[in-house]
């Protein structure tokens, strides 16, 4: 018999992020049920360890469909083996839009205590670095913290880049770029930088600029604090080519 997962009491609030947190989770342990690790999820997805574990406590303010959708079908080809009833993927996705809606409309960023800007953001896709001249100019804000040590997921890229999965280590790098934990985005793309793979850093930023103003000052500042000044130029062009 293979051990089933356990997981930590959920500390969340009645409302979708809990309810999706559930599902996801209840999809993993039909996973689990059928032999498949925290560690084997990720090998056969496009997600890191990290993000599985961070999908599973609800510490992600935007997951992204396609992840829900990859989870999804992995616990469905084993749903037959466990006693555990997946949960349909359209209301899955149904609370994803809700829980993205409340990140986008939300009262305050938990990391900078700032408000999320209302307007989300417009699409960009990830470009060459624009020259960003022009006289509008965008407020950094010094966080006036410490952003020592690695981005923690950088090992799982370099495997995944040297074992040809690219696509796989692009979606890393996207999710985040435009989804993760503002001083995580800083980390990664500054981290990749000093790795010598400036266009995976340039992926990051690409993703960061996305995101809405308060989350991007916040992230230059991180960056600028850390030394990263190359990285936080590139940044603040491509958000001031977005006005």
């Amino acid at each position: 018999m293979p051990k089933r997962a356990k997981y930590a009491d959920l500390d969340l609030p009645p409302g979708p992020l809990r309810e999706l947190t559930l599902a996801i989770r209840t999809c993993c342990m039909i996973l689990s049920d059928g032999g498949v690790s925290l560690a084997g999820i990720a090998d056969v997805s496009t997600m890191s360890k990290s993000v599985v574990s961070d999908l599973l406590n609800g510490h992600r303010k935007r997951p992204q469909a396609e992840q829900l959708q990859s989870l999804h079908a992995l616990a469905e080809k084993r749903a037959g083996s466990s006693n555990h009833q997946l949960p349909a993927l359209d209301e899955m996705l149904r609370l994803q839009e809700r829980v993205c809606a409340e990140a986008d409309h939300g009262s305050s960023c938990k990391t900078c205590r700032r408000p999320w800007d209302a307007a989300k953001p417009d699409a960009l896709e990830p470009a060459s670095i624009p020259d960003g001249k022009g006289d509008k100019a965008l407020p950094v804000h010094r966080s006036g913290g410490d952003r020592q040590g690695e981005w923690a997921d950088m090992a799982d890229v370099l495997a995944r880049l040297a074992a040809g999965q690219v696509a796989d280590a692009a979606g890393i790098l996207r999710h985040v770029g435009r989804d993760g934990d503002a001083v995580e985005a800083a980390v990664a793309a500054a981290t990749c930088h000093r790795q010598g793979l400036p266009d995976a850093a340039s992926t990051v930023v690409s993703y960061a600029a996305q995101r809405a103003d308060e989350e991007i000052i916040f992230i230059v500042g991180t960056l600028l604090d850390g030394g990263d000044l190359e990285i936080a130029k590139q940044l603040v062009a491509l958000r001031l080519e977005r006005s």
